[in-house]
């Protein structure tokens, strides 16, 4: 699945006044480039840096706006910091939906030693292939793994429907660049 047909989904389904976090690296360049923010404000949340940090400040920003839907954008590798907190949120009964844009790699760090330096090191970027849905269904929450749009698109209404935390597994193109300049002199860009 293309991230970009995710992030497409996610902003035309949002409310105008949603919370969309945003994990660091790829998650906040899709999330940032390609779902849009419809309202002036502290809207769209993200960080430069500590990966891992966008599911506790979803869960943040619920407790913080418990009336607004809070939309969490987070990649496999950032996810796994946390995944105890899945714990938290269903405890605390926080309808966060959580994107797990899964790749089974760190994506920005597997395609920087690619395109830049010409060696990729897998030991340090490949994971084994975790489905979080189930994960999040053995904790007791909504989950879902996920493989085309209409799954996505299913899963993410349920979400919406704010009954507790959804973790949407979403398999995604492990080779998918997003919207970043960093590598322009040795690629084209595909957006």
């Amino acid at each position: 699945m293309r991230p970009e047909a995710i992030m497409a989904e996610v902003g035309a389904r949002m409310a105008n006044d949603a919370v969309l976090v945003a994990d660091t690296g790829y998650s906040a360049a899709w999330a940032g480039a390609l779902a849009e923010v419809k309202t002036a404000g502290r809207q769209f949340l993200r960080a430069d840096g500590s990966l891992g940090w966008a599911f506790p400040a979803s869960m943040g920003a619920q407790l913080a706006a418990p009336d607004k839907q809070v939309i969490c954008v987070t990649g496999d590798g950032g996810f796994g910091y946390h995944i105890g907190d899945i714990e938290t949120a269903l405890r605390l009964r926080l309808p966060v939906i959580v994107i797990v844009l899964n790749n089974q790699t760190l994506a920005f760090e597997r395609h920087v030693q690619d395109l830049l330096y010409g060696k990729v090191v897998n030991e340090v970027n490949d994971f084994l292939d975790v489905d979080y849905g189930l994960v999040a269904r053995s904790f007791g929450a909504q989950g879902v793994r996920v493989s085309n749009l209409a799954e996505f698109s299913r899963a993410f209404a349920l979400g919406l429907e704010r009954r507790g935390p959804t973790i949407i597994d979403a398999v995604i193109d492990r080779d998918a660049i997003a919207p970043v300049t960093r590598y322009d002199r040795v690629r084209v860009r595909e957006l």
